[in-house]
């Protein structure tokens, strides 16, 4: 419950930098999210450029906000 609550004060102070939670998680300040793409084998092509599509048009994605030094790499 405590790298929760990390988690969700970091959300509410608009915190985007990443900081670890003690316990091997990476909390970024946002929740992760998945739209998963699948296909018949050899259809990446197809699928990749459905993704695309996707993405331009639904206007959701946020590009990241960190660099690669704030984690810690």
């Amino acid at each position: 419950m405590k790298d929760t609550k990390h988690m969700t004060d970091m959300e509410t102070e608009g915190q985007e930098r990443g900081r670890t939670t003690g316990r091997g998680v990476l909390a970024l300040g946002t929740v992760a999210a998945a739209t998963p793409f699948m296909g018949t084998a050899w259809s990446e092509p197809t699928l990749l450029r459905l993704a695309y599509a996707y993405e331009r048009a639904s206007g959701v994605r946020r590009p990241p906000t960190y660099r690669a030094a704030d984690v810690g790499f």
